[in-house]
């Protein structure tokens, strides 16, 4: 992810949600159900269905909820990515009360990793806007995908209601996501321009609301595809 030391710590210890080694299934989906309805018009634009029998990257999966959304609708297998041990703690935990141990290789990321799958389609939400090298990481993931397959990006839009009430991109990263070392938020411009020189064209599918009243939202959601 082109993570410095500084932000492994950081998302280690401030991940979006912690599940304990004993997770019941029922409380899995508590925690899924939690998470999707902050965010009406996420799964439209960042789909976990319609993938059957497909393999999926997840890449930053923290604690899972994608993840497990994509094996209960029907994926093949996961590839759940981070650098967080922590939060692959809790997918490990998720995994193991819903049977899907056998379904999704669990990848701790380190500095300087390269990752060589090759899947059907990645999802990488809430991620690419937090490292240090985005242009770096979207080449390597546009070399995980099979011939015909995208990356669905959520990443923060600079155009958003909330981020322009702060004062704009530099005022936002200021006070996003607490003390994160970075947390960009980029122009419908400046997204196209980072997936160009990874060799991707990118496509503004729309962006759904978190913390404002009006779109377009902050969860601005693109699809990639070299």
């Amino acid at each position: 992810m082109s993570l410095s030391d500084e932000s492994i710590a950081y998302w280690d210890a401030n991940q979006v949600a912690s599940f304990p080694a004993d997770v019941t299934a029922e409380q899995s989906l508590a925690g899924l159900e939690q998470r999707n309805s902050f965010y009406e018009g996420l799964l439209e634009l960042m789909p976990v269905t319609g993938f059957e029998g497909k393999t999926i990257l997840d890449f930053g999966c923290g604690p899972g909820h994608d993840t497990i959304m994509f094996l209960l609708n029907g994926a093949k297998h996961v590839y759940a990515v981070d650098a967080s041990p922590n939060g692959l703690a809790s997918v490990e935990a998720r995994l193991r009360a819903h049977g899907f141990s056998d379904y999704c290789t669990t990848i701790h990321f380190k500095p300087g990793m390269w990752l060589d799958y090759k899947v059907d389609h990645i999802h990488t939400a809430g991620v690419i806007h937090h490292v240090h090298d985005p242009v770096r990481t979207l080449a390597m993931l546009r070399s995980c995908l099979k011939p015909g397959a995208e990356i669905r990006m959520m990443v923060y839009a600079a155009e958003s209601e909330y981020v322009q009430t702060c004062g704009g991109p530099d005022a936002f990263e200021a006070i996003a996501d607490g003390d994160a070392p970075i947390a960009k938020a980029w122009t419908q411009d400046e997204v196209r321009e980072i997936a160009w020189l990874a060799g991707l064209k990118a496509e503004y599918l729309g962006g759904y609301l978190m913390s404002e009243t009006a779109g377009p939202g902050l969860g601005g959601c693109w699809s990639l595809k070299p």
